[in-house]
């Protein structure tokens, strides 16, 4: 999993940190379910993203 999801007490909003590379904000929500839909589609992203990276490195080596 390359995104986390915590609770901000003091705002009471759902954050999504980018913790693959760093600790970098990429989302604020009202909702957890937001947070958490968020979270799942920024997943697939990055696994769609590293499938085509794979892929163009085996074909260029």
């Amino acid at each position: 999993m390359n995104y986390a999801i915590q609770y901000h007490e003091i705002s009471g909003d759902w954050l999504i940190f980018d913790i693959s590379d760093g600790f970098e904000l990429v989302g604020i929500h009202s909702t957890e379910k937001d947070a958490k839909r968020h979270a799942t589609q920024l997943e697939k992203a990055f696994a769609k993203r590293a499938l085509w990276t794979r892929g163009a490195m085996n074909r260029a080596a």
